[in-house]
């Protein structure tokens, strides 16, 4: 079986997961705490601009990382709690088959997730009456969005892959994810921003509420690589080489 193929299983399955309300909750949320946020400064002007970037802080720094990583570590634990190895031998699919597949299905939430709070986002500064919104901003709102939230995924994916190799553990992950996303707020001011799992898409990104001064894109570079690589190398030890899932 290939990777499209097991993908479009783990798609077909996500129908019937009444967990993914969670994801839809947290972006929900993230879009109504940065209108109270903008609501909350009565003399500065409603932009379109400032309310995108509260959600995308609010995001990084509250509410994706634990949401990311409990989605993912949920998605991979179903394989443990209902006994798929059965059906595995009938159907034959290989474990790490399933992984990769689920890796997949983390980034396709990720970018849903992305594209959920870019129509809430919208939705509010039409509602809230925030200007600066136009053509050129609406579409680059929506790569930014995405973006972001693909780079959450990264930077958590080793953290949900480790959290998940064993059965009922993926909590634990989530927990660590969203301590992560909390330290943010205290990093985010110092050049320790372009090397921290969390915020180095935001250094890619140029992200403005990060200082300029201190941005450094090679350093968030080679921390994205080192997020990749360190995914694959826990993907490596502890799921390629496992033929079952008990």
């Amino acid at each position: 079986m290939t990777i499209l193929k097991a993908t479009a299983l783990e798609i077909r399955k996500l129908k019937r997961l009444k967990m993914n309300a969670v994801g839809l909750l947290c972006a929900v949320l993230s879009v109504v705490i940065s209108c109270f946020q903008m609501l909350a400064v009565s003399d500065a002007e409603r932009l379109f601009s400032v309310l995108e970037d509260a959600a995308i802080w609010n995001n990084v720094t509250l509410l994706m990382p634990f949401t990311i990583a409990l989605m993912g570590g949920y998605y991979i634990n179903r394989e443990f709690v209902e006994d798929t190895q059965k059906n595995i031998f009938i159907i034959p699919i290989e474990w790490n088959m399933i992984i990769k597949a689920k890796i997949v299905l983390i980034f396709l939430f990720g970018a849903l997730s992305g594209i959920s709070e870019w129509i809430l986002c919208l939705a509010a500064g039409v509602v809230c009456g925030c200007k600066g919104i136009n053509l050129k901003i609406i579409v680059c709102s929506f790569v930014l969005m995405i973006v972001v939230q693909i780079c959450i995924v990264t930077a958590v994916l080793p953290i949900i892959l480790i959290a998940s190799h064993k059965k009922g553990t993926y909590v634990w992950g989530a927990l660590i994810s969203m301590i992560l996303g909390v330290q943010v707020v205290f990093i985010s001011n110092g050049k320790l921003v372009n090397f921290y799992p969390l915020t180095a898409g935001l250094v890619l990104l140029q992200f403005q509420q990060i200082p300029e001064e201190i941005l450094n894109r090679k350093f968030a570079f080679i921390s994205f690589i080192m997020l990749c690589f360190a995914s694959y190398l826990m993907y490596w030890i502890l799921y390629k080489k496992r033929a079952e899932c008990y």
